[in-house]
């Protein structure tokens, strides 16, 4: 069986077996005093296995122990500093995770800024249709995207609707917004209904932050703000012409016509709001994205999504 050699015990050079033998038959001459008297004769540059004493017999020096290369401690040592460091790296990588935190897109409002006024209620066609109007402060220079929580209940129904209102840009006051429960079941009429709602309010853009549009930001007000603003981005003020409203037949159907605020425009994009009134009054109010990548006027067409009250007229009414 062979023996690896990192565990092989070292032999003795051949020269100093000699010279043990000799040193056994010869007490009288102590090994250091001839090591010492032979290694001062030495001529340079010899290694001391060659060196010779003028007798013609070897030298002897005291052999070096060796020193051998052990694996095991080594790899073992290697192998705990491989995994403290591994560990490290994961905890600290955890600990980044962990504590991070996510980046977020506005900041939401506990407390409505805008104003929110519930209009009367209409059961049309087994759906309960309830109508908020969302209203900015005058003069506000700030636009939010607002979501709405709305919650119906009676004695025999509860439902809940959520409503989405894009972001009612500068020159946008006031929007109307319809909230359908469909098929709602009530016991006397409208008197046991109750209609709850719950704004959440997200800021999307600040009139302050286009100051740079203005030769002297310094004397900035809302109204040159605004008109420079407007001169700036011409594409977010499309003209809108409402082409029909199906008030005759009554369906609901609106078209109308959008013509690009700018002969730059690459492309036709903006929201609006299609208010349907009775006397003034409003009975139902829906949102419409328009998109299309012409540069040139184009027609649009909105359609309720459900069968709404009579109406006499309608209102476009552009979130721009």
């Amino acid at each position: 069986m062979k023996l690896n050699k990192q565990f092989q015990i070292p032999s003795l050079p051949k020269d100093a077996h000699t010279d043990h033998q000799t040193r056994l038959s010869n007490p009288k001459n102590p090994p250091g005093s001839q090591m010492h008297s032979t290694a001062s004769a030495r001529p340079r540059g010899l290694h001391p296995s060659t060196s010779r004493s003028a007798s013609g017999s070897k030298t002897h020096q005291t052999p070096k122990r060796g020193v051998y290369f052990r694996p095991a401690p080594f790899l073992i040592g290697a192998a705990i500093l491989a995994f403290v460091s591994m560990t490290s790296s994961i905890f600290t990588i955890s600990r980044q995770t962990t504590t991070s935190a996510p980046y977020e897109i506005g900041t939401a409002y506990a407390h409505p800024i805008q104003t929110y006024e519930l209009l009367p209620l209409e059961l049309y066609d087994g759906n309960l249709l309830a109508t908020i109007s969302v209203t900015k402060p005058e003069d506000w220079e700030e636009t939010y995207y607002t979501d709405l929580t709305m919650t119906a209940s009676s004695p025999v129904d509860d439902q809940t609707e959520f409503l989405s209102i894009p972001s009612m840009g500068f020159d946008c006051s006031q929007v109307y917004v319809t909230s359908v429960f469909p098929q709602f079941q009530t016991l006397d009429g409208l008197e046991d209904v109750t209609v709850t709602y719950e704004p959440n309010e997200s800021q999307q853009d600040l009139l302050h932050d286009y100051e740079y549009l203005l030769n002297e930001p310094e004397m900035a007000t809302h109204d040159t703000l605004l008109k420079a603003y407007r001169q700036s981005y011409p594409e977010h003020y499309n003209t809108i012409a409402l082409l029909s409203d199906g008030s005759l037949e009554q369906s609901g159907v609106v078209s109308f016509q959008v013509t690009p605020g700018s002969s730059e425009s690459a492309y036709l994009d903006g929201d609006v709001n299609i208010v349907y009134k009775k006397d003034g009054q409003v009975v139902f109010g829906g949102l419409y994205n328009y998109s299309s990548s012409a540069t040139q006027s184009k027609i649009f067409a909105y359609t309720p999504p459900v069968a709404i009250p009579e109406y006499d007229s309608v209102e476009i009414i552009d979130l721009h």
